[in-house]
């Protein structure tokens, strides 16, 4: 996904019709398009993957790319099942989500778009896992990163299965357009002798992000090793 890095485009809140206007007059050229005109409202479980339920009075990921955004309810474009007349929205203070009056006028709008993504400039070198008795020592290098923000880590059971975020603020940049950098996080909520899959997310500053593997590997106990 590709949100706008500017999360308050319309200036303001705004009915929910009047969010699916906004996003179709940038698709229309009437607003600010970036060049792309297949932007729309994000239903309610994209806009749920934007939260990190560890914060609070902006439950985004700390060093996030994003510009104006408002700690208060946005539209989503899915209607409530049994009340047409609402539509869920994510509280952006605390994280959660809710419905809300489709003509409340009080809500905001963040446009994203499924299209393909402008590449990000970071050039990775190594991303492996290695296993210690009841942990996992993830570690990457890099050899160049260009605007980069940071990296995610997502962890699964299976190697196709549904990845879960495993750092709760994103891990800043060290490196630059002339020079890599080492990384290394510790994901110690893991069992021995059970497979784990990883796949590393790069975040450009412009919202971008690019997945990088997965690397499996085994905790298990290493009498003498610790």
């Amino acid at each position: 996904l590709v949100w706008t890095k500017n999360a308050n485009l319309p200036g303001g809140a705004t009915t929910w019709q009047g969010a699916l206007d906004y996003v179709a007059g940038m698709n229309a050229g009437t607003y600010e398009n970036f060049g792309y005109t297949d932007w729309r409202l994000p239903n309610v479980n994209e806009l749920k993957s934007l939260i990190d339920n560890s914060k609070y009075n902006l439950s985004l990921p700390q060093g996030h790319p994003f510009t104006n955004v408002q700690s208060y309810y946005y539209w989503s474009s899915t209607t409530h099942a049994n009340y047409t007349d609402f539509a869920w929205v994510v509280y952006l203070y605390y994280g959660y989500v809710s419905i809300g009056g489709k003509s409340s006028n009080d809500v905001y709008a963040w446009p994203v778009r499924t299209g393909q993504a402008e590449p990000t400039l970071i050039t990775l070198s190594s991303f492996t896992a290695s296993a210690k008795s009841g942990k996992v020592i993830i570690q990457w290098s890099t050899e160049s990163e260009i605007d980069n923000a940071g990296f995610n880590l997502f962890r699964s059971e299976t190697e196709n299965g549904d990845y879960i975020k495993i750092n709760s603020e994103i891990i800043p940049a060290k490196g630059s357009s002339t020079q890599g950098a080492s990384y290394e996080f510790v994901d110690s909520n893991v069992q021995n002798r059970k497979t784990y899959y990883y796949k590393l997310e790069d975040i450009d500053l412009n919202g971008n992000s690019t997945f990088h593997g997965p690397v499996s590997v085994t905790p298990r106990r290493i009498y003498g090793n610790k």
